[in-house]
């Protein structure tokens, strides 16, 4: 099957294209965004990250956790039917040598004129491609120096504009017609020849025709020069295409990388870069695997769930009760000798991260903890209390907790009050407890 030349132009451009969207995955807004080049390893960062590669996508095409593969594409020798060159048709009548001089002169001025124009189109489209060569070899130290906007200012020069220009315009005439025109004269010749008398200069007639189709043999749609010409203008086109399809997007590949844990597990992703030189491009032949050793980045996803220590005031009172003189003399009364408002205790909290902020230095958590309030058995008696809330996590380091704490309080048992007369015979207060909620305010930190 041939291919036409639109059509090829078609294919290089679509290459093109899907070339410079290689690797453009949009990642959710408001995602932290950590940038790399193509050739930082080892660089580790807790995610969820949106990881972002910028790269020299004039002459790479690369993808983060991608494994390439090109295949080459149809090889364009004697594939493009190239514009044909309008034939000639035998004169009527009478034959003579003068004749075919004459027709043989006609079609070697023609035939002159289209290797001429072929001859300066290989030409031109030779220094177009090679002109484009050196900007992409250059391009690397452009994209070192100032990235994005260095390359595409390179690409905005005259030389590369003038380039682009003169190889799109550069057209090819296949010289096919002339082969049959000449072995048409050949052909009237030979006749002429055989018959009696033969012209004198038949011979050397003959002989200038077979120089005739030696020459235009390269320059038909199988020829050599045809072939190279069309082999450089597949190539030119990639590159056109490539370049005029080139924005500041294009030279950053980035991928998101996200967390979502719902166990208590720690994860890691490893964040590789696969790549392609297309500068082989210009040699006729497919791009090379880029060779990049290690990691760009691994990315470290940690567990939600954290444990602290630390210390927590409670907010909830627990009165301590005592024997106390009622103001008789030698008569007591029960009474309270401390109101217990605050209340500091130790305590050991377990924490659920529930969200992050301004890269992990900031979060929100739910929050469990136990504490241990020692306390008078005339307060309640020592117990364990719970705490549960809310909390602010600095660094997942140290959490400010604020919440509820469930607490043991204890109350006046035998159905005695506050100022009751302390019956003769009794020497301790009689206290019972039962656990109320209150107010807790706790800091704690996971390391000490």
């Amino acid at each position: 099957m041939k291919l036409t030349a639109s059509f090829l132009l078609l294919l290089a451009t679509t290459v093109s294209c899907a070339g410079v969207a290689y690797g453009q995955v949009v990642c959710p807004a408001k995602s932290r965004i950590v940038s790399y080049g193509i050739y930082n390893s080892g660089d580790t960062v807790e995610g969820p990250v949106c990881v972002k590669v910028y790269y020299n996508a004039l002459r790479y095409d690369i993808g983060l956790n991608v494994t390439v593969t090109t295949t080459s594409g149809p090889d364009p020798a004697g594939a493009v039917t190239a514009p044909k060159a309008g034939g000639g048709v035998p004169g009527a009548g009478q034959d003579t040598i003068e004749q075919i001089k004459a027709e043989l002169s006609s079609a070697e001025g023609t035939l002159q004129g289209y290797r001429t124009q072929d001859d300066a189109a290989a030409a031109n489209l030779s220094n177009a491609v090679a002109t484009l060569g050196s900007v992409v070899d250059l391009s690397n130290t452009a994209f070192d120096q100032g990235g994005a906007t260095a390359v595409l200012a390179l690409l905005n020069t005259g030389p590369v504009t003038s380039a682009l220009a003169i190889g799109t315009a550069v057209s090819w005439k296949a010289t096919d017609d002339f082969i049959d025109k000449l072995q048409e004269l050949k052909d009237r010749v030979t006749k002429l020849q055989a018959g009696n008398p033969s012209p004198a200069d038949a011979a050397s007639l003959q002989t200038r025709i077979a120089l005739d189709l030696t020459a235009v043999t390269p320059y038909t749609q199988a020829g050599d020069k045809t072939s190279s010409f069309l082999k450089q203008k597949v190539v030119f086109m990639w590159w056109g295409a490539h370049i005029n399809n080139l924005n500041a997007n294009a030279f950053t590949a980035q991928v998101f990388v996200g967390c979502n844990i719902s166990t208590n597990t720690n994860k890691a992703n490893v964040v590789k870069v696969s790549g392609l030189d297309n500068f082989p491009r210009f040699a006729s032949q497919q791009p090379t695997a880029l060779t990049i050793g290690g990691n760009v980045a691994n990315v470290t996803c940690s567990t939600p769930f954290v444990i602290s220590a630390g210390m927590e005031i409670s907010f909830l009172k627990s009165p301590t009760y005592g024997l106390v003189p009622s103001g008789t003399t030698g008569a007591k009364q029960f009474g309270i000798t401390d109101n217990g408002g605050i209340n500091p205790m130790a305590l050991a909290m377990a924490h659920w991260r529930l969200h992050d902020f301004v890269d992990h230095k900031l979060g929100l958590y739910g929050s469990f903890g136990t504490a241990a309030h020692v306390q008078a058995s005339a307060a309640g008696g020592s117990s364990a209390e719970y705490v549960s809330g809310f909390s602010l996590g600095f660094f997942r380091t140290a959490f400010v907790t604020a919440g509820w704490h469930l607490g043991k309080v204890g109350t006046l048992d035998g159905g005695y009050t506050v100022g009751s007369p302390v019956p003769t015979g009794v020497t301790t207060v009689p206290v019972i407890s039962s656990y109320k909620s209150g107010f807790g305010l706790a800091i704690t930190f996971t390391k000490p």
